[in-house]
């Protein structure tokens, strides 16, 4: 029986196509002060995850940490239904 892969190695997975700008993953990302929304899409699966982050006060509005924030959230969430895709 092959070795089911975990849902850790399917995140550190998407990751890594995040950063390398990997076509298969489409990014959709929304800022509306001090929320920010970011959607993927994983064009092989045709599966579509939504993340969203509010980062206010004290840590003050960034615009940046609020995209990794919503990233990672959505990360999961497509990981999840990977992995049961994958597993079975």
């Amino acid at each position: 029986m092959p070795e089911e892969i975990t849902r850790r190695e399917i995140v550190l997975t998407l990751l890594d196509m995040i950063d390398h700008y990997d076509k298969r993953l489409v990014l959709q990302v929304e800022h509306c002060r001090p929320y920010t929304f970011v959607k993927i899409t994983d064009t092989e699966t045709s599966y579509s995850t939504v993340g969203f982050s509010k980062v206010c006060w004290p840590d003050k509005w960034n615009k940046i940490r609020g995209r990794q924030i919503a990233i990672a959230k959505a990360v999961q969430k497509l990981a999840e239904l990977l992995e049961a895709t994958i597993n079975g």
